[in-house]
């Protein structure tokens, strides 16, 4: 698995850029992780849909792989956001907050 596609080191920052954004207005999601086999991205969805989480999968191409994305959301109230945020950090997943355009 990788844990939304970053260093040991980078997620230290992302940890506090994370709890700066949740603060602004807007509409956000949560990626999870990105699989090379669909079978892992799967599993991982099954996992969050169980704790009650709408999570998704989403297929996107990148150096010409192809990449599976599991996300969640996605959240206008912050408070469920965070909820959601705490739920997966809880087990062992460090989610990767994306604020949407829209």
């Amino acid at each position: 698995m990788i844990a939304a596609n970053t260093r040991p080191e980078d997620q230290v920052s992302t940890a506090h850029e994370n709890e700066a954004a949740t603060n602004a207005p807007g509409r956000y999601m949560l990626q999870a992780a990105s699989f090379r086999q669909v079978s892992d991205a799967e599993q991982l969805r099954g996992r969050l849909r169980n704790l009650s989480l709408l999570a998704e999968i989403s297929e996107v191409q990148a150096d010409g792989n192809t990449w599976h994305r599991v996300q969640v959301g996605p959240y206008e109230d912050t408070r469920e956001l965070n909820r959601a945020q705490d739920l997966m950090n809880t087990q062992g997943i460090e989610p990767l907050l994306i604020q949407l355009q829209n």
